[in-house]
């Protein structure tokens, strides 16, 4: 008789409450619950006690075994979370060294666990009712599936100690580590130091004409993060196959021109063993595409969750608006736009991690630098937007190109919702569809 699974684990539960008690951080609480909920344990007892520590950080209260016991007796839950010698026992026997991160993950993987099994169930359910259409029922199943990582962890309100106490303790880490930027560097020293970074949460809307450059910057972005940083990264191409956008990175990253990947005849010998160089960079850079043709928001959404989940993407790119389909067909265009860039918005902070889309700008937009009454389609990508920027470069011929064949071109901030707006000045060339750094010399 084969045996039956247990979908939990009572030992992790205890290591990550006695790592937290062990050297108690209000910021390592906040990322803690940016993993799991009180929900994801199984046994009610660590839910009692697990709540009661957010309780005291509510509450703008210490955390240690003694003040955790005598708000648990307080509110007559001591016995329900195992008495004061079951609570002492948690901390004296985790490891001084145990991670709370790493022990919530593996919280988080039995409860996820539990609740396919449960959604299983709902599903067959769901599946025998012929009135149910297919279309629904897989949307219905994509959002039970978001539902059991996401759904349950609805944050609490924080009061202003709480908030004050975990914002120092940031700074406090900042300051000792000597952060220059507080967001992931694009490499790109005048963009860098207007944004500080792309920060957590945001929503940075990259604007311009067809034929502008928008996906060639989207990836000089990726492979100054991806390649060069090794920072994990999601890109989601509506536009383009995977393979031809990787084609263009190895175009890029070898500096071979781009034309001699359509016509690999041309190629030299030297330029053959670049690109074998270049592919071996990208193919040890943690990047993870998505290709697929007109993906519906609600896909997109559940993919962006996917990658995050399982390949921990500190930022994700959307190439781009326009191409996202919405099942609300009788929307005007515009409100279906609308809608994309809400939930886009909302995405960025649900993953907490900046999430770059690109927009086509309007065709009057032609022959002018561009501004915010620009953006294609919808108003509200300005509103729903932290950073709106629009790439622009004056038509040119090749004989207006530098002694290297790049050509300026201006990335323009129209807005920052926490920053300052300006331009931060690029070279593109065309024959690598690359951007570089102008030489600060």
């Amino acid at each position: 008789m084969e045996e039956r699974t247990h979908l939990f684990d009572l030992a992790a539960e205890r290591a990550l409450i006695g790592a937290l008690l062990l050297n108690f951080k209000i910021s390592l609480l906040d990322r803690v619950e940016e993993i799991i909920s009180p929900e994801f344990f199984f046994n009610h007892a660590h839910q009692i006690i697990f709540e009661a520590i957010r309780y005291q950080v509510e509450h703008g209260k210490p955390v240690d075994i003694i003040t955790l016991t005598h708000a648990l007796r307080e509110r007559n839950l001591l016995e329900k979370a195992g008495g004061v010698a079951y609570i002492t026992e948690l901390s004296g026997t985790t490891p001084v060294s145990g991670s709370p991160i790493y022990y919530a993950g593996i919280v988080r993987e039995f409860a996820i666990r539990r609740g396919l099994k449960e959604m299983g169930i709902d599903i067959a359910q769901e599946a025998d009712n012929l009135a149910i259409s297919t279309d629904t029922l897989v949307e219905h199943t994509q959002q039970k599936i978001l539902d059991i990582d996401y759904g349950n962890k609805v944050n609490a309100y924080y009061d202003a100690k709480h908030l004050v106490k975990s914002t120092l303790e940031i700074l406090e880490e900042r300051f000792k580590n000597k952060v220059r930027y507080t967001g992931i560097e694009s490499k790109f020293t005048e963009l860098d130091n207007m944004l500080s970074g792309f920060q957590d949460g945001e929503m940075i809307v990259i604007g311009a004409r067809p034929s502008m450059g928008k996906t060639a910057l989207a990836l000089s972005f990726v492979e100054n993060l991806a390649i060069k940083q090794q920072i994990a990264t999601g890109f989601f191409t509506l536009e383009m196959p995977a393979h031809q956008l990787v084609m263009r990175m190895l175009a890029s990253e070898s500096q071979v021109n781009s034309i001699k990947f359509r016509s690999p005849s041309l190629m030299l010998s030297a330029e053959l063993s670049k690109i074998s160089d270049a592919a071996s960079r990208i193919y040890d850079a943690p990047l993870y595409i998505d290709d697929t043709p007109n993906i519906s928001l609600s896909s997109l959404k559940l993919q962006a969750r996917k990658m995050k989940i399982e390949k921990n993407i500190k930022i994700l790119f959307i190439d781009y608006l326009g191409l996202i389909t919405v099942n609300e067909i009788n929307l005007a265009r515009h409100e279906q736009m609308a809608l994309v860039s809400r939930n886009v918005k909302a995405l960025a902070r649900e993953l907490k991690i900046p999430v770059v889309i690109l927009s086509q700008l309007r065709r009057d937009a032609e022959g002018k630098e561009p501004n915010l009454a620009d953006l294609r389609e919808t108003g509200s990508i300005e509103q729903d937007a932290d950073v709106v920027m629009f790439l622009h470069r004056e038509r040119k011929t090749d004989s207006e190109t530098n002694e290297e064949g790049m050509i300026d071109t201006k990335l323009i901030i129209a807005k920052q919702r926490n920053g300052p707006i300006g331009v931060a000045h690029l070279l593109f060339h065309p024959r690598y569809t690359r951007f570089y750094e102008p030489s600060r010399e």
